[in-house]
């Protein structure tokens, strides 16, 4: 075990970094926090983990390689406050997105800067069984500290792809459908067999000059504006699992 009070340690630095997307991309690593989402990484993907990181006043609990850090170095990289063990773990390699990528089933693109609003639609996209998931350029990263909380877990459930440039540049030789109020409605919607579901940015929606082949249109109340990006997503893959 080896016990960090400052915060000029090299690995603390590194760790403090990974609170951030920006962090998390250059080091590849990422901080899990909360009992259920620690359990179950321990559980299920234990190769990816490099360390725990431990109080000072929960010392019984630290392993023989576990970390144990002061109480105000720790509450610092305990950002959602839940005075447990944390993970760091590895961050998978995202795969370049091109035009030679074979689609199957459903791809889901994500350009989304709400990092919570990140790990929400990974877990619905876990719990309808889509697999690949495209990183829209300049998105928040997967492995963002509040995203993976959001995502409950889920967030090694996923191949994940890096997009460059804009939506029309990255998508406009596979077939698309995209959420949008202008569209036709999902109940009479057919879901091609493979296709790319892109449900936007929250507020703006989707890219200004980006022509996906298919708009789809979830029907609401005249009283509500818009649905938030996570949930209309969550409605279509839940239609689209419904025809599969």
């Amino acid at each position: 075990m080896q016990k960090i009070t400052s915060r000029q340690n090299e690995n603390f630095k590194i760790w403090a970094q990974c609170l951030e997307s920006k962090g998390v991309q250059t080091h590849h690593r990422a901080i899990l926090a909360g009992k259920k989402i620690t359990e179950e990484t321990l559980k299920r993907h234990s190769d990816k983990i490099i360390a725990a990181l431990v109080p000072e006043k929960l010392t019984e609990k630290a392993k023989e390689r576990d970390y144990i850090l002061s109480q105000d170095l720790f509450d610092q990289l305990d950002v959602a406050g839940t005075h447990q063990p944390l993970l760091v773990v590895n961050v998978p390699e995202f795969l370049p997105w091109s035009d030679d990528v074979k689609l199957k089933g459903c791809f889901l693109y994500l350009s989304l800067q709400d990092p919570r609003n990140m790990g929400a639609a990974l877990r619905s996209a876990a719990a309808f069984g889509v697999q690949n998931i495209i990183i829209g350029a300049g998105s928040v990263h997967p492995f963002h500290p509040q995203s993976t909380r959001a995502a409950s877990g889920c967030v090694f459930d996923h191949r994940y792809f890096k997009a460059s440039g804009d939506m029309e540049s990255a998508l406009k030789k596979f077939p698309t459908v995209a959420l949008d109020m202008s569209g036709e409605s999902l109940h009479k919607f057919k879901f091609p067999k493979d296709f790319i579901l892109v449900p936007g940015m929250e507020g703006p929606g989707i890219e200004k000059g980006f022509s996906p082949h298919y708009r789809v249109n979830i029907a609401i109340s005249e009283n509500v504006e818009s649905l938030n990006a996570t949930t209309a997503t969550a409605i279509a893959l839940f239609e689209w699992s419904k025809q599969k």
